[in-house]
């Protein structure tokens, strides 16, 4: 291949990459800068818990809502009122140690019961 052809195909290749509009397509997948994700309210009141694997899995109500959130070992009662920061939700999600599968749960950092 003559060095002039060479030059030419990497021209034309350079000319339809910088036209293609890669750049949208990866921004598509984020999502709009004006919707948060929300998470469970930080305080709730217990209304189930249960111990396993070295965490306390409680189901809580607060507004309402029922959702459940997992902690370190914390020694709680029904009725009590915790509150908690930090953490991650995670989806169809098995305990192995409770043989359960939660559909949503909020493994927290910190939890405290509140006075």
């Amino acid at each position: 291949m003559k060095p002039s052809t060479r030059l030419l195909i990497i021209i034309v290749a350079t000319c339809l990459y910088s036209c293609s509009d890669f750049s949208s397509e990866s921004k598509s997948k984020d999502p709009p800068r004006n919707q948060q994700v929300q998470g469970p309210p930080t305080t709730g009141k217990v209304i189930n818990a249960l111990h396993g694997g070295g965490y306390t899995y409680m189901e809580l109500e607060s507004s309402g809502r029922q959702f459940w959130i997992a902690s370190r070992v914390i020694h709680i009662k029904r009725n009590d009122i915790v509150s908690w920061e930090g953490g991650s939700v995670m989806t169809n999600f098995t305990s192995h140690a409770l043989n359960r599968k939660f559909d949503e749960i909020h493994f927290v950092k910190t939890i405290s019961i509140v006075p």
